[in-house]
């Protein structure tokens, strides 16, 4: 029988120099009529990536948005890169449907089922990234709803991706409702307060209201989702406190409580997940994205057992998971809390190999209060045009004001663009500009990139 793993070794030998660095053809550079404009509005050519930094045709391009949400990894982790090349040289399947398992298929759910947090899980894992996970979550809830409740309870600066049902459940998808013939049965809380980290846990009036209003209600709901972090909301942090009350209330009613935890799970709070993070744990956790550091699409629900029994047309979703998906899902978990010591190399750097054993996760604290520390200079040295700072965690929301101290989205906007020009790469949401940095991103590099922003933010004072 013929040697196909044999074969694709020769043959990504011999396809080395079709993707090797110094033959990159920038006649493609400007070869985009087949894209939608607004996919790439800028000139930049991206070559290259290491880490936190991206080798473009403009030079360097320090990454503080990672690529939105994907990469908690960074550019070309070496240990995910390794893993997922051995899986592909060894002849395992690619692909395989879900009516037959394999030996990652159901060591990736246990891995997933156990570092999440919730008691007694299980796991469906979905090839696709966050909106149908999300999805998968309400439609289980609904599935065990057995009191005829319709009522889907959300919340106020909500964003849960980008299918129907996600727009239902969206406060800041609206105008995508458009399908719609009726009044979908969602009902929206306020937001809660934003939490600052380290703050009282006393609940604000407002806060003790929202959950008031959800008592008067409860008999009709069949769920609650929510963000503990709402992302695109200015990074509205939940108090700790209002999480577990929520909880409370949603156990007292009888209520299903669902997390949509695609952009803070996996690495970006310290933790595999923010209900570990928060220490409230809800009965269905939907987490993707991150999963995979980028590496591929996979999501998956974790949730209580008793949901189990999911309809077979909801939970075959095409294949189930995307196998090299899976691997790379493993290689990110190991990568944050340690690789088993027999799987590393002894020839490997001492650095390197060191941080395999331990783990990203062993050195969080220490990067978190570099980060804080670049975030607060920042602040000082721009303190006409940077109001408050949001955010935990490897996760920050700086708001731009203007010469009264009122939010200013436009200039926002332009500082964004202009950051980008100068060779770092920020998100924007409303009148903040939103970093999310790369676990993986040195101290040094950190510096750097927050020198560019404070040097770019400087000239709109």
């Amino acid at each position: 029988m013929e040697n196909k793993a044999t074969n694709t070794q020769i043959i990504a030998e011999h396809l080395a120099k079709r993707f090797d660095i110094r033959n990159t053809d920038f006649s493609k550079a400007d070869s985009r009529e087949y894209l939608c404009d607004n996919l790439i509005p800028s000139d930049i050519f991206v070559i290259a990536g290491n880490g936190a930094v991206l080798e473009t045709n403009r030079g360097k391009l320090f990454d503080l948005s990672s690529m939105s949400l994907n990469c908690i990894l960074g550019q070309n982790d070496p240990w995910v890169n390794a893993s997922i090349q051995a899986y592909i040289a060894s002849g395992r399947p690619s692909f395989h449907s879900t009516r037959v398992g394999s030996e990652i298929y159901y060591e990736v759910a246990e891995l997933i089922a156990k570092v999440s947090g919730i008691q007694n899980p299980v796991v469906n894992h979905r090839q696709c990234n966050g909106s149908d996970v999300t999805e998968l979550a309400i439609l289980a809830a609904y599935q065990h709803n057995d009191k005829d409740r319709e009522l889907l309870v959300s919340f106020r600066g909500s964003y849960y991706g980008q299918n129907l049902t996600s727009f239902i459940a969206s406060d800041l998808q609206t105008q995508n409702r458009f399908l719609l013939t009726e009044e979908p049965s969602i009902y929206f809380l306020d937001a809660p307060d934003n939490f600052l980290p380290g703050s009282s846990e006393n609940l604000s009036s407002n806060d003790i209201k929202t959950l008031d209003e959800l008592r008067t209600i409860a008999s009709k709901a069949f769920a609650v989702i929510i963000e503990p972090i709402q992302m695109s909301n200015m990074v509205n942090v939940c108090n700790p406190s209002f999480l577990k009350e929520l909880k409370t209330i949603c156990e007292k009613f009888d209520i299903q409580l669902i997390f949509d935890d695609i952009q803070t799970g996996f690495g970006w709070l310290g933790t595999f997940s923010s209900a570990s993070f928060f220490d409230v744990y809800p009965n269905l956790l939907a987490v993707s994205k991150a999963l995979t550091a980028g590496y591929g699409p996979l999501s998956s629900l974790v949730m209580d057992k008793r949901y189990k029994d999911l309809p077979m047309s909801t939970v075959l979703k095409t294949n189930g998971a995307d196998l090299r998906s899976l691997v790379a899902a493993r290689a990110v978990i190991e990568r944050l809390r340690g690789v088993p010591k027999e799987y590393i190399p002894s020839d490997l750097s001492t650095d390197l190999r060191h941080e395999l054993e331990v783990g990203l996760f062993f050195s969080f604290k220490n990067k978190v209060e570099i980060l804080e520390q670049c975030v607060q200079t920042l602040k000082q040295q721009c303190a006409s045009r940077l109001g408050n700072i949001r955010g935990c965690g490897l996760i920050r929301c700086v708001e731009v004001i203007d010469n009264h101290g009122h939010p200013d989205p436009e200039t926002c906007k332009k500082i964004q663009e202009q950051l980008l020009q100068s060779g770092v790469l920020v998100r924007s949401v409303k009148h903040g500009l939103l970093f999310k940095i790369p676990i993986v991103i040195t101290d040094q590099e950190l510096h750097e990139a927050f020198g560019i922003v404070s040097s770019v933010i400087r000239r709109f004072s």
